[in-house]
């Protein structure tokens, strides 16, 4: 009986299966006490206290909790509520969510907020950054171990296996009702170098019944790989039925609602009070000169409130040059439209606080390039001499630079508008032959494709300079002008669908294309003209 119980008193505890990486004998154990202790890698953020609210971003601080917190149009959160219930509800066609819009203006607060109101766990995709290891393998960094292997799982692989766990298991910390929704923002970068490769994973999961809903929030981007029609073309949204929701900035009242209500919220907290604090005009040219992007004017409030808030308004306002800003919504629908005349002469300060760059809509700039506005009160700067004063111009009231730099297109697409345009603009043709002759200027500095990437930019900038110098202001008060397409788009896709068509007919021809186009086409058509009169 004794025998037995000594057995079985040494055999309650299983062999230890850990020890491949040594095969040297484990040293006896000690009787004293072990001192137990924690990984620091693994478990750093346990016990540790949260971050204060003066060190932590008001972005992340103050993010919103109810729908009126939201500054976001109350029509484009119905529509994501309707797709929430309707995918709840598990309709056909309504598993992928497509959120689309600029930077900051709403789209993953949005979801956050309606899937929290209706009780559903929020799991987000997050590219992972290092590959998991063990701190063993540091140790034996020069042992040799045989049929030893390293695996990883590719990014496909984690993603895959993303959706599946989120579609088979429930979120351990909350409640076991509460059903997953999967947001997915980041996305892995084998699926901006290759979207088919996402294409036929959605495909797969699409087909599965047990699949929870997906939101995918795209921002634009003029980046070719991480645009829309690259990532989700309409043809596989037609087939994944996919529901497809734009976002448009948010409207400058809306953020300075929301600028008011974080900083009434910062000025009453315990210790944080700031006096005085930031009129409403310098809300408002805050709200307008970020775009509509609520991330970045939250940054940049926070950051110049650090600075002093009784001298904010110095950041975004000057005394050089008066700018109107018309509210176009009263609070009275019988009020009058009111102008609030705001000073503002450059947006650098804004800009020194982490603010976003000014952008231009593409009329917006074509215009202040082409109506070429200059300041008449102050005259000539510097007076040339007699034989150069056929070149003399007052200031002008833009930098040609800084508007090329707010726009978002490149140098190429933007000459191409200016040149379609910018003949309406000058009075005689002197003037139009100086400004055609900056446009050739131009096209020699982008014309090698060896040094296009340098010199883009010279090129641009001796675009817009040419232009306006060129433009005496004799016709820019003549009224407005609107501003067409260029047709060289039309003659380039016109041209391309030729050249095709010539490579497919001339398949076995040795000829070059060049060749084909100047001699060969045209001696062609000429004899088979000759032959039809004949």
């Amino acid at each position: 009986m004794a025998n037995w119980k000594s057995k079985q008193k040494s055999s309650s505890w299983q062999p230890p299966t850990f020890d491949d990486f040594d095969s040297s004998p484990s040293p006896p154990l000690e009787k004293k006490a072990v001192k137990r202790f924690r990984e620091p890698d693994a478990l750093s953020h346990l016990g540790k206290k949260t971050p204060k609210v003066g060190s932590a971003l008001w972005v992340d601080v103050y993010s919103p909790t109810t729908r009126d917190d939201l500054a976001v149009h109350k029509r484009k959160v119905q529509e994501v509520e309707s797709w929430l219930v309707e995918s709840m509800a598990a309709l056909k066609g309504r598993k992928f969510l497509l959120l689309t819009g600029p930077a900051g203006c709403g789209k993953s607060a949005t979801v956050r907020l309606l899937a929290k109101e209706a009780r559903l766990n929020f799991v987000e995709w997050i590219n992972p950054t290092t590959t998991a290891y063990n701190s063993a393998f540091l140790e034996l960094e020069n042992a040799w171990i045989p049929e030893d292997t390293v695996r990883s799982a590719s990014q496909t692989t984690q993603f895959w296996d993303f959706l599946m766990r989120a579609s088979k298991y429930r979120s351990v910390c909350g409640t076991g009702k509460m059903k997953n929704l999967v947001c997915v923002e980041d996305f892995p970068n084998v699926f901006l170098r290759d979207p088919a490769v996402l294409h036929a994973m959605l495909r797969k999961y699409n087909i599965r019944n047990i699949g929870v809903p997906v939101v995918f929030i795209v921002t634009d981007s003029t980046h070719q790989q991480s645009s829309l029609k690259h990532l989700f073309p309409p043809d596989v949204q037609q087939e994944l039925s996919m529901v497809n929701i734009a976002f448009n900035p948010i409207a400058s009242g809306l953020l300075v609602k929301a600028l008011s209500r974080i900083l009434s919220i910062e000025s009453a907290s315990e210790g944080r009070k700031m006096q005085p604090l930031p009129t409403r005009e310098t809300l408002q040219i805050l709200a307008e000169t970020s775009g509509g992007d609520i991330r970045s004017a939250v940054n940049a409030l926070q950051f110049a409130t650090k600075k002093n808030s009784s001298h904010l308004e110095g950041l975004f306002t000057g005394s050089s040059q008066t700018r109107k800003l018309t509210r176009h919504k009263s609070l009275n629908k019988a009020q009058p439209r009111k102008d609030v005349s705001i000073k503002c002469d450059n947006l650098d300060g804004f800009a020194a606080i982490g603010g976003k760059d000014a952008s231009l809509f593409l009329f917006r700039a074509l215009g202040k390039v082409l109506y070429c506005k200059r300041n008449q009160d102050c005259g000539v700067v510097e007076p040339l001499p007699k034989h150069l004063q056929l070149h003399e111009r007052t200031p002008l009231l833009e930098n040609p630079e800084s508007i090329y730099d707010k726009t978002s297109m490149g140098a190429a697409s933007f000459s191409v508008f200016l040149q379609q345009n910018c003949l309406a603009f000058f009075a005689d043709i002197d003037s139009a032959a100086q400004a055609l002759h900056h446009l050739t200027d131009s096209d020699v500095l982008a014309a090698e494709w060896t040094g296009r990437e340098v010199l883009e930019d010279y090129a641009a900038s001796v675009t817009i300079r040419g232009l306006m110098h060129a433009n005496r202001g004799i016709v820019s008060s003549g009224g407005w002008r609107p501003f067409t397409r260029p047709q060289w788009y039309s003659v380039h896709k016109e041209t391309r669908q030729n050249v095709l068509g010539l490579k497919d007919e001339y398949q076995i021809s040795l000829l070059t294309l060049e060749e084909l186009t100047t001699v060969m086409v045209p001696l062609k058509a000429k004899i088979l003209t000759s032959e039809g009169r004949g």
